[in-house]
């Protein structure tokens, strides 16, 4: 009998930095494989796709913080995502010019926090969350 597969970093990343993003979110890419260029294209439609393209650079940022740990979840890990979280989303609000935007920024992350403390708490990781918070 198989066991129950173990969240590593990367699928623990990916699953918090996707949070938020719409079923029916698209992101359309076309390759030019002879010049090894990706063009993305956006349109009004297509809010969906900016969405995803901003979670991808929040997961590659994620994933460069974390590289220096190991691949096993850990309260190591745990702690430094949720400082990173709070870090991003609060250089987010520094630079921030409208306030409808500032609410959707603090809606995300309290979402991911969320979304990481149950990962936490499905995995029996405790960890010990940053106490600062965002300030807007």
């Amino acid at each position: 009998m198989l066991g129950k597969r173990i969240m590593n970093k990367s699928d623990i990343i990916e699953s918090i930095a996707y949070v938020g993003i719409p079923s029916e979110a698209v992101l359309i890419e076309h390759s030019d494989p002879t010049q090894g260029l990706t063009v993305t294209s956006f349109g009004l439609g297509n809010v969906g796709g900016l969405k995803i393209m901003a979670a991808r650079m929040f997961a590659d940022q994620l994933t460069e913080e974390a590289a220096d740990l190991p691949d096993a979840p850990s309260a190591d890990l745990f702690e430094l995502l949720h400082q990173a979280i709070l870090n991003f989303h609060q250089t987010q609000l520094n630079n921030c010019l409208f306030e409808d935007i500032e609410t959707e920024i603090v809606s995300d992350h309290q979402k991911i926090v969320a979304k990481l403390r149950q990962i936490a708490g499905k995995l029996g990781i405790a960890y010990k969350e940053t106490e600062g918070r965002l300030v807007g």
